[in-house]
């Protein structure tokens, strides 16, 4: 078995190619875009303006069988101002002397970053894909879903890490989102919210963009492992999903005449992305032809001071409406914290992000 940091641009292409190996056999796999992760891990992005990273692939009987980066953000800190590493971009066969092997090695660049803590699987921070799945491999995967065999979460326990938080999706039929949708609006008809929920106008994604990026800070500074961004960074991250959004797909929650919340629905467009197999000269083609059935309500988010219990449910609410009057038929509430739903529906797929002490 060997490690190899990676150091060139081949390196990164098998880096980046590799996880067509681990995946090979799974016909319901969401190949990311080769583009993307390149534009990360090269350099280009917003990200490596004040980000770092180091790369590791292993080699064992003279394959490649495992990868891993481990990453820092500077901005990410725990309570004391101690810095927090990462590893992310994690893919590994079934071999935990593999994967120990791929999580030392990123231990051992993060220790001399200076990294107190670490954090994983986490790929530069909250605003890029981290956390495992660790429940509900039996469903079928939604569009920017975290996805991975089932045996990553063991592979990261085995090497000492513990979880650090938790979330949660739903996978709900019109039957469901019809019951929830009915009791909420008879509780709003009692107590509706003192503001409004505004379709927000996606003509000019660069407006869009701006103004749900003003609210990233109040709305998401409590939220694990998120950090600021500046809209650069954002729009980066954010424009790929903006552009496939349904007119009224994202709303603003307006209060006294300012924004004070959003949130995000769009059609899971998981079959064409899957089609696109890794290349994103495609993306959106689809749009206009393809007719998916399931909607993802993908976040709902407000400043403290507007978190009333009316408020997010009138949030919550227009996210089952809307897909509702379009006639989805079936609705996944994506990656919510416990108890989003209270107990109107069951918790169907779990999400984990782990943590390791390195003092």
């Amino acid at each position: 078995m060997k490690i190899l940091p990676v150091q060139d641009r081949d390196g990164l292409a098998e880096f980046i190619e590799f996880p067509w190996k681990v995946y090979a056999n799974d016909p319901s796999w969401i190949p990311p875009l080769r583009e993307q992760v390149f534009f990360e891990l090269s350099g280009a992005s917003a990200f490596s303006r004040y980000g770092r990273h180091q790369l590791f692939l292993c080699e064992a009987d003279g394959q490649l069988a495992g990868r891993i980066a481990a990453l820092i953000n500077p901005k990410l800190v725990d309570g004391n101002g101690n810095l927090f590493g990462q590893l992310g971009y994690f893919e590994c066969i079934d071999d935990s002397g593999i994967a120990a092997a791929l999580v030392e090695a990123g231990i051992g660049w993060l220790r001399t970053q200076g990294a107190h803590q670490v954090l994983g699987p986490m790929n530069g921070g909250a605003h890029r894909l981290h956390r495992f799945m660790t429940r509900g491999f039996d469903r079928s995967p939604f569009l920017f879903e975290p996805r991975n065999p089932p045996y990553y979460p063991k592979l990261f326990e085995k090497c000492g890490f513990t979880p650090a938080h938790r979330w949660f999706s739903y996978d709900m039929n019109r039957e469901g989102a019809a019951s929830v949708l009915n009791q909420y609006d008879r509780i709003l008809t009692r107590r509706p919210p003192p503001g409004h929920l505004e379709p927000l106008s996606l003509e000019s994604p660069q407006e869009a963009t701006a103004r749900i990026h003003r609210l990233l800070d109040p709305c998401w500074s409590d939220h694990f492992g998120y950090t600021s961004l500046d809209l650069e960074e954002f729009a980066e991250g954010f424009r790929g999903g903006l552009s496939i959004v349904s007119p009224g797909g994202i709303a603003i929650y307006v209060e006294n005449g300012r924004d004070a919340g959003f949130l995000v629905v769009y059609p899971d467009y998981s079959a064409d992305v899957r089609a696109l197999a890794g290349h994103a000269a495609g993306w959106g083609k689809w749009l206009g032809q393809s007719h998916p059935k399931r909607a993802v309500l993908y976040t709902t988010a407000l400043i403290p001071e507007a978190r009333k219990s009316s408020v997010a449910m009138a949030s919550v609410a227009y996210c089952f409406r809307q897909p509702f009057a379009e006639g989805f038929e079936e609705f996944i509430p994506a990656i919510v914290v416990e108890g989003y739903l209270g107990r109107m529906a069951e918790q169907t797929r779990e999400y984990t992000l782990y943590v390791r002490s390195l003092t």
